[in-house]
């Protein structure tokens, strides 16, 4: 690939655009039907805990892939079976973003078959993949002004037709909230683990911690108030029917005369939709290029991509089943993974310092 490097400044922009691309076209939280504002605070403790784990690990092992500290700090083997655990979490996910992207553009443009539309997708992405990961950040630079220039729009557009009497009652009840809070943990917050293949492509990690918590804290705070947003504007049984609530909300918008502001909400959704996949295919190269020990993982970009689109069409042939297998049994597998993976790495990495800093150095020789 081209340069390997990325900022801390694009790395920053790349949480916020992740977490919000992640749930703009999914909001599991929805289950906490009035409540969903607060499922979604109290989930994002989630988000933060991973950000810090690996803002910690790879402070310690700057210079060492994730999946390379695993195998170091647990063995080859129990190493290698937790690495190929998390490809298989990773690749899930990565389907539900492709899906959820596809089927929002499949109500814009109709007429062009899902084939199409998921070809053109992932290949735009493959191209960006190929450039390397500098031009994911420069991507992100790009881009992000003109996601926080429509976020403020769609808050100044929604203030006078928000009904904050929908909220009450104030006090939820507890299932409903933990159920929510559960799901929206998974998607889209622990889905931030997929920073542990980018943080070490960045120079002065440590110096930026606090920019890193206060761009999540931001991101956190857009997603509340786009629970709050949708649910008093639409009251929670029509939110909770809608697949996309966040396209029911902004086609009640306006600027006086000016309707139809959804259409410019569109590139917002496309935008950041389309990086936080990228941002998952990239992850899933540079996973799979460290299984297998290559040296240059470009010839796993295609083949990559072509099992995304495949996998992606086998297992969710209609929408109905993928909001079943969505909800029913993925979050059971990737939850877990992506919060012990981090986690156990983590703790062998700090009983074992010195002997992995020693075994890397040998490897390295």
């Amino acid at each position: 690939m081209g340069n390997q490097t990325l900022s801390p400044q694009q790395i920053t922009f790349m949480i916020f655009l992740f977490l919000t691309g992640s749930s703009l076209v999914f909001i599991p939280e929805i289950l906490a039907g009035q409540s969903a504002w607060m499922a979604c605070l109290l989930a994002s403790l989630t988000g933060l805990y991973i950000i810090i784990i690996l803002l910690a690990l790879f402070t310690r092992f700057p210079d060492m892939s994730i999946t390379r500290i695993s195998e170091l700090a647990l063995g080859r083997i129990a190493g290698s079976i937790l690495n190929i655990l998390f490809f298989f979490s990773l690749f899930l996910i990565a389907q539900g973003l492709l899906y959820n992207l596809c089927f929002l553009l499949g109500l814009i443009y109709p007429a062009i078959c899902g084939f199409i539309l998921r070809s053109l997708v992932l290949l735009s992405a493959a191209y960006c993949i190929y450039r390397g990961p500098a031009m994911l950040g420069r991507l992100y630079e790009s881009f992000i002004g003109l996601i926080l220039f429509f976020f403020l729009l769609g808050i100044i557009a929604s203030f006078p037709i928000m009904n904050l009497s929908e909220l009450k009652p104030l006090w939820p009840e507890w299932k409903p909230l933990l159920s929510g809070a559960f799901f929206v943990a998974d998607w889209p917050f622990a889905q931030l683990v997929i920073l542990a293949f980018f943080f070490p492509l960045v120079q002065g990690l440590k110096e930026k911690k606090k920019a890193f918590i206060g761009w999540y804290l931001l991101a956190v705070a857009v997603l509340v108030f786009e629970d709050i947003q949708m649910i008093s504007i639409l009251g929670q049984e029509l939110a909770e029917i809608s697949r996309f609530p966040l396209l029911k909300v902004n086609r009640l918008t306006g600027f006086g005369e000016f309707r139809r502001v959804e259409l410019f909400f569109f590139i917002l959704w496309f935008i950041v939709g389309f990086t936080a996949l990228t941002a998952y295919y990239q992850g899933l190269v540079l996973n799979l290029k460290e299984l297998l020990r290559l040296e240059n993982p470009r010839p796993l970009i295609l083949p990559l991509g072509l099992c995304l689109m495949v996998f992606t069409a086998y297992m969710y042939p209609s929408d109905l089943n993928y909001i079943t297998t969505r909800l029913r049994y993925i979050p059971f597998f990737t939850m877990p993974i992506n919060l012990l993976y981090p986690t156990v790495i983590f703790i062998a990495a700090s009983l074992s310092k010195g002997r992995l800093s020693s075994r890397h150095s040998r490897s390295e020789g």
